[in-house]
């Protein structure tokens, strides 16, 4: 497929992080640079993954790259967001029947 599934947006990405960090003028520009490199990677990765030429979950180590170890917390904050829906939606069901 060729990938263009994002549009390429992660070369615009990495061609900024490149630049951040060619004009860096402290240690926290040339951290974001790299951020936006990893960011980039991550892009790219998914992009392929999304337009099938590489296997699913394949963008998944870039991805945790750039959301750090938080990611792990952001995701269970995430899956408890999704039950509460989920029983909430039971609860009404449960209702519903019960007013029948």
């Amino acid at each position: 497929m060729s990938g263009g599934s994002l549009d390429y947006i992660y070369y615009k990405v990495e061609e900024a992080g490149l630049d951040v960090k060619r004009n860096a003028k402290t240690n926290l520009h040339k951290l974001f640079g790299n951020h936006l490199l990893l960011v980039s990677k991550a892009l790219k990765d998914l992009e392929w993954e999304f337009s099938g030429d590489s296997s699913e979950n394949s963008a998944d180590g870039a991805i945790k790259e750039v959301l750090g170890k938080s990611y792990k917390i952001k995701e269970l904050i995430m899956l408890k967001e999704e039950a509460k829906d989920i029983l909430h939606k039971l609860q009404e069901s449960i209702n519903n029947l019960e007013q029948e």
